[in-house]
């Protein structure tokens, strides 16, 4: 036994010699192979996950109660680096909560931002320094959470409109009779 396990252990080094002195080509073959297999892998993947999910949990759950603070710190860097992104996953949790139909993502809001030339559609006040997203058809009157029916406005704007229908909105502003 002794013997089998001293093998396997020269085997290792050997290998992780080969290794040390053929990383690029030993990364290409990797490369290739993912290449090649891509949705094996990711089935593999896929159903190794759905049979050990008690396990994953458990690690993952471990892993967190270890190294708490690194977690947080992690979570708190990522929320300030991407708040349009964060911003987008509240709003859509939101949405779901009240089982609106729809969601929509951070990039779609900076996409909507020059769509919008950066400027309030009612005011037309520049919204490049701060802007609120809005519910053309607010979601507690029936309104989607998909991009088609958001808005950027101007902070000002956004709370006098609150959940108002947008021509009653436009009416109130004197724009439409």
């Amino acid at each position: 036994m002794a013997d089998v396990e001293e093998q396997k252990e020269k085997a290792r080094i050997r290998a992780r010699e080969w290794y040390r002195q053929n990383k690029e080509r030993a990364l290409a073959n990797v490369r290739k192979y993912r290449a090649e297999n891509g949705q094996a892998i990711s089935d593999r993947k896929k159903e190794y996950r759905a049979k050990n999910r008690d396990l994953i949990r458990a690690d993952q759950a471990n892993r967190y109660r270890n190294d708490a603070e690194k977690y947080k710190e992690k979570s708190r860097l990522q929320r300030k680096n991407n708040r349009t992104a964060t911003n987008a996953y509240s709003r859509n949790r939101r949405a779901r909560e009240r089982a609106a139909e729809g969601s929509h993502t951070g990039e779609e809001i900076k996409a909507l931002l020059v769509k919008q030339s950066g400027k309030c559609p009612y005011c037309r006040a520049s919204i490049k320094a701060a802007f609120h997203v809005d519910h053309v058809v607010a979601l507690r009157n029936g309104g989607s959470n998909w991009i088609s029916n958001i808005q950027l406005l101007c902070p000002t704007c956004n709370l006098r409109k609150n959940a108002r229908d947008p021509v009653e909105f436009i009416q109130s502003m004197g724009m439409l009779i």
